[in-house]
């Protein structure tokens, strides 16, 4: 589901560290890295924080305990966790009031806060430029069918074939 925030406070700038007064009630949408440090941040300084999570636990690209570990430290830090929840609408405007409607499981319930921090990560918008049409400067050794494994059989990072998360990112 998408929804249409405008004036709302967004991970894809500074603005929320930019902000020339704290806010009373921030509501973090994305239980990923730049919602869990700007949330985490925004609490230290003062402000209450909410963090709603679509996953079962925070920073789900990593192992299990350390998703718990977050979790507890955050809720030691008095930072209200909401796993396993969506954003069904927003009214208001961040920055004044905002209420926001959230499903948890079967459960749906109203919250109302001052901001909200969208930080569910982006898509790269490409549709219709062309894209297609790009030199991509395809050379020797570039091209896919013109790669192959090292001596030793492993692929590498950089070889077109590995693919996933980043190694920092990965489940072990």
């Amino acid at each position: 589901m998408r929804l249409l925030l405008s004036s709302c406070i967004s991970s894809r700038h500074i603005e929320a560290l930019d902000l020339q007064r704290l806010p009373g009630h921030l509501i973090v949408i994305g239980g990923g890295y730049v919602g869990l440090e700007l949330g985490q941040a925004l609490r230290r300084l003062g402000s209450r924080v909410t963090l709603i999570s679509r996953d079962s636990q925070l920073a789900s690209n990593e192992n299990a305990d350390v998703g718990q570990a977050l979790l507890q430290l955050f809720r030691d830090e008095d930072i209200d966790v909401l796993p396993d929840s969506r954003v069904l609408g927003v009214d208001g405007l961040s920055g004044g009031h905002v209420s926001l409607q959230i499903q948890s499981g079967n459960s749906t319930r109203t919250m109302d806060g001052t901001d909200i921090l969208v930080a569910v990560g982006r898509t790269p918008n490409t549709t219709g430029i062309g894209l297609e049409k790009a030199d991509r400067g395809h050379g020797k050794g570039t091209h896919p069918s013109e790669r192959s494994p090292g001596n030793d059989g492993a692929e590498r990072v950089g070889d077109g074939r590995v693919r996933g998360q980043p190694i920092l990112h990965t489940r072990r």
